[in-house]
């Protein structure tokens, strides 16, 4: 390689990197990170282009421009590491990482021919990494054949590959116009565009418009059911004691209105109903759990994982899965809250509730590994979708990042995963303890009479039983604002999806989305069925309000409830 002697042009300068590569994408990348994204390339490539025009360059003596090579760049299909051949060969060019920094060398020899930028092996660590990876002679390099086949490439992909995505007339650069550093900024501006229109498939099983549906079905009938479950509790009674400070006869009119609903049919199938909405809603979640550490294996690329036309439709089917999964036990936890507050205690539940708790840990746990393997998912979308001036490897529009407006709300909900480990973790505890007490009724008073002797100090006791109601309350209202706002939030995500879920096309409506949705069917009909012609659940019918029922007349059990009732 020949050395270039200049002292006014920019000097550039090589460095390497320690390790694999990461890259940052919209969503929680995982493997997929080690491979830059479209919009990455064509970032560093108007750095490059802007160079001379930033401070650093205006300085004398410029400040060198520094390539940074790292362990992924310039493999070639033989195995090797040599840029001269990656950046030649069609084949190993226009794989992602080869397309960055191909495209970066061959626009810097056209900017060393016009002698923007001064190359030099003087340095002994640029002499170095030029070696270990084969650079080519950038004085003589071919850069305006290789950008002239990442136009012809672009052109292609734009016209013979249309399920990953069409281009705008702006994101066609002209295959009419040679190749010069003055052309290559026009070049950068249309694939500026380029990632505009493309088409994020998700995958029907996860997301297709009867699953979709479904799952807001589920966050629209658990609010539903909270809602009438607080107005037939003591809703009415709280209003009423405080609009009616003052007002006696309003507070009155209040008590009689939360005594007839905690005593109406109402009520008592509202609450039959809910022990089978959270019955079904456990196998739903659970389901979709389950099928996540099935279906994800990252080595297998026949898995829905990687049944996608791109690495951004497959971080999006990922990113939901980890909402589902997650997200989703936010109305777990807000119906059995409602269950056991309501008397409703059944291990059966308790302990469905528990695994789907336990493996949504698990989710937060492995959080990005649930992905495809990304050489996996290449090897598949190759097979798929070969473009001939690509060298046979698929569109670059297939490693286009997540559309930034659909994106948004799956980085908040996959980050969400996290407040999850925690808010969760509390409310879990406090059912867990809950229903702890509930199942051992000597448990109360064994922990408040060991209390008393540790203390030796009864005074001491009597301070926690009058400050534990104020505990008490203060605890669930804090934990069901928690959960409520991860419902509503959830809720909100899944609204954002649903655009491309296609709800409207009914060519996507298959018998299986159909199926879906009529899961939640048997708890919708038979409240409806129930309230119109009763109920045969003589528990539910006998539910009676604990707001207005003296303590000393409710069943036994109830004064055992440790949340509820406090230290008895």
């Amino acid at each position: 390689m020949a050395d270039i002697v200049g002292t006014t042009r920019t000097p550039l300068a090589f460095s390497s990197a320690d390790g694999l590569p990461s890259y940052k994408w919209a969503v929680d990348a995982g493997e997929i990170a080690q491979i830059p994204s479209f919009q990455k390339i064509t970032s560093d490539w108007n750095a490059l282009i802007d160079w001379k025009s930033r401070p650093q360059a205006q300085v004398s003596p410029p400040i060198p421009y520094t390539f940074e090579f790292n362990q992924l760049d310039c493999n070639t299909t033989s195995g090797s590491r040599n840029c001269t051949e990656a950046c030649r060969d069609r084949t190993s060019l226009f794989t992602p990482t080869n397309l960055r920094v191909c495209s970066l060398l061959a626009t810097t020899s056209l900017l060393v021919a016009d002698r923007t930028f001064n190359f030099s092996l003087s340095d002994s660590v640029t002499a170095q990494i030029a070696d270990e990876w084969q650079v080519p002679n950038l004085t003589s390099f071919d850069g305006a054949g290789v950008l002239a086949n990442i136009t012809d490439c672009i052109t292609q992909s734009c016209t013979v590959a249309p399920d990953v995505g069409t281009c705008s007339k702006n994101a066609r650069p002209s295959l009419n116009t040679p190749v010069t550093v003055g052309t290559v900024a026009n070049l950068l501006q249309s694939l500026d565009h380029y990632c505009d229109s493309q088409n994020s498939v998700l995958n029907a099983d996860i997301a297709g418009p009867g699953v979709i549906v479904s799952y807001l079905f589920q966050i629209s009938l658990a609010l539903l059911i909270y809602i009438l479950v607080g107005i037939s509790t003591n809703w009415p009674r709280r209003i009423s004691n405080v609009l009616g400070l003052g007002r006696a006869d309003l507070r009155e009119k209040g008590h009689r209105v939360q005594t007839r609903l905690a005593s109406s049919r109402f009520r008592a199938t509202l609450i039959s109903s809910l022990v089978e909405f959270q019955e079904v809603q456990l196998y739903f979640v659970g389901s979709i759990q389950v099928a996540s550490f099935i279906s994800f294996s990252p080595n297998n690329p026949n898995t829905s994982s990687s049944n996608s036309n791109s690495f951004s439709s497959a971080l999006l089917s990922s990113a939901i899965i980890n909402i589902l999964g997650v997200n989703g036990v936010y109305t777990i936890l807000l119906c059995q809250g409602c269950l056991q507050r309501e008397g409703k205690r059944s291990w059966y539940i308790f302990v469905l509730m528990s695994i789907v708790f336990v493996l949504a840990q698990v989710i937060v746990g492995v959080g990005d590994s649930l992905l495809p393997s990304t050489e996996a998912l290449w090897d598949k979308l190759k097979s798929d979708h070969p473009i001939f001036a690509c060298g046979n490897n698929p569109s670059p529009m297939t490693y286009c990042p997540p559309p930034l407006g659909f994106n948004a709300a799956l980085t908040t909900g996959a980050q969400g995963r996290h407040v999850f480990a925690i808010s969760g973790s509390l409310a879990y505890f406090g059912l867990l303890v809950d229903q702890l007490a509930y199942a051992s009724p000597s448990l109360v008073s064994t922990v408040t009479n060991k209390s008393k002797r540790l203390s030796g100090k009864p005074n001491i006791t009597d301070c926690v039983r009058r400050a534990w109601p104020w505990l008490r309350h203060l605890y669930w209202f804090a934990i069901q604002v928690i959960l409520l706002l991860g419902t509503i939030l959830y809720f909100a995500i899944l609204l954002e999806v649903v655009p491309r879920a296609g709800i409207r096309d009914t060519s996507k409506w298959s018998f299986g989305q159909i199926i879906a949705v009529t899961v939640w069917a048997p708890t919708i009909v038979k409240y409806i069925y129930s309230n119109v012609f009763g109920t045969n659940d003589d528990n539910a019918e006998e539910s009676m309000s604990k707001e207005h029922i003296p303590r000393s007349e409710r069943p036994s059990h109830e004064n055992d409830n440790l949340l509820e009732h406090g230290l008895d």
